[in-house]
């Protein structure tokens, strides 16, 4: 799904799909499914400890806002001078970085607002 947020960051850009931006894209995928499996194991650890689906979400997701935030902001904000390219020989990376940046921030959505909502959903009928 975060493939949606790379595509919108490229389409309002005007940039290309290339090689770069499909090893980034990659790249930023691995880091994303860490990002929820973080969440989801502490949700999980809740529930082996006895707590409902949904009380265990809703302890969990507080818990892993910052971590996530830090992890994923750290990242767009290292990609901002690759994205300007303020270096020399960068230019075929600006698409890449944009395409990632777009997704990360993308994904950021998912990670906290959809994701425990889909946990929730799921278990609730549990």
């Amino acid at each position: 799904m975060t493939l949606t947020g790379s595509f919108l960051a490229l389409f309002i850009t005007g940039g290309a799909i290339g090689v770069t931006v499909q090893i980034g894209v990659l790249v930023m995928m691995g880091g994303i499914t860490s990002q929820g499996v973080v969440l989801l194991s502490l949700a999980e650890k809740y529930r082996r400890d006895g707590m409902s689906p949904l009380e265990a979400i809703r302890k969990a997701a507080p818990i892993r806002v910052r971590p996530i935030l830090m992890t994923q902001l750290t990242t767009v904000l290292g990609l901002v001078p690759l994205a300007l390219n303020l270096g020399e020989g960068g230019d075929m990376l600006v698409t890449m970085a944009i395409a990632v940046m777009g997704g990360l921030l993308y994904s950021l959505l998912l990670t906290l607002l959809f994701l425990p909502a889909a946990y929730g959903l799921v278990y609730r009928k549990a």
